[in-house]
């Protein structure tokens, strides 16, 4: 089937690029549920979009390669797409988006939880948008964290107002009301739920509550997780402080006769990891852990 045009990306050259940093929203993060599932998670025509954008999966996130991995194996059918997520990264999000654009088949956007920020902009690729009563969509002004002089913060501010007219272009495309209601919208941080995501024309029809589950395998990796985030953020780490300390975290890759058996420097590996990021919080944020590791 045909699909809507491309949109283009803001070009920035790499130095600012580097400067750029993007964090979920805190009140995006409170309403972010890690543990809801779709309940035809698994099958072969699935995308999961589920938690931070441009984190790896992981560390609980999901990346524009994991996503153009995932449509090279499914084809060029038509596709489920589940999105849970509290945003994150604005050029992951908007590469994440041109890939559903660009893809061949019917893409069908199914909004688990919330679709906050940047995951919003993923989600207006659908030719289809379904919610739950008790989703949400979150749209809002690209936010930031930057360091450097005033000149820097001058060129910033013109990059910033170049990612919010891109993100109310999708909107206004999308929902239909004019451009001024949308950059109304956009400065209030606006929240809608499921059934005003479908008046407002966000959204196409409410989703069945029975299409979305709690993982109780997730529940408890989840929370942990997020937990250490929120301690990190809490002690002053910058998004990338974070992530240099998550990736003392990483799991090691089993090796094929080992297949989904845990081994003993696994375990090994997961405690060092853990210690080395209990003690770069408190190196780098003051934060201090208690108690006895795994």
């Amino acid at each position: 089937m045909a699909k809507r045009k491309l949109h283009e990306m803001p070009t920035l050259d790499a130095t600012r690029r580097d400067m750029i940093q993007f964090e979920p929203s805190r009140a995006a993060q409170e309403r972010f549920n890690p543990v809801l599932q779709a309940v035809d998670g698994e099958t072969d025509d699935v995308v999961n979009v589920l938690g931070v954008i441009g984190w790896p999966e992981w560390a609980g996130g999901v990346e524009a390669k994991a996503v153009a991995k995932r449509l090279q194996e499914i084809g060029d059918g038509d596709i489920v797409v589940n999105v849970n997520s509290p945003g994150g990264d604005f050029f992951e999000g908007q590469a994440i988006h041109n890939l559903f654009r660009a893809h061949p088949g019917q893409v069908e956007m199914r909004i688990i939880g919330i679709a906050a920020s940047a995951a919003s902009v993923i989600v207006m690729a659908g030719d289809k948008i379904s919610i739950p009563k008790t989703g949400w969509i979150m749209i809002h002004n690209v936010s930031t964290i930057a360091l450097g002089d005033k000149a820097v913060f001058r060129q910033i501010i013109g990059d910033l107002e170049k990612f919010d007219q891109v993100s109310a272009d999708l909107y206004a495309e999308r929902s239909g009301h004019p451009h001024r209601k949308i950059v109304e919208m956009m400065d209030a941080e606006t929240y809608l739920s499921g059934t005003e995501a479908v008046e407002k024309g966000f959204a196409d029809s409410l989703m069945a509550s029975d299409k979305v589950k709690a993982d109780a395998k997730q529940s408890a990796t989840a929370s942990a997780r997020q937990l250490l985030k929120t301690a990190a953020q809490k002690g002053g780490l910058s998004r990338g402080q974070v992530r240099a300390a998550f990736a003392q975290l990483k799991p090691s890759t089993p090796r094929a006769a080992d297949e989904g058996k845990p081994r003993a420097a696994d375990a090994t590996g997961f405690k060092s990891g853990l210690s080395s990021l209990s003690q770069a919080l408190t190196d780098m944020a003051g934060a201090k852990f208690e108690g006895n590791l795994p």
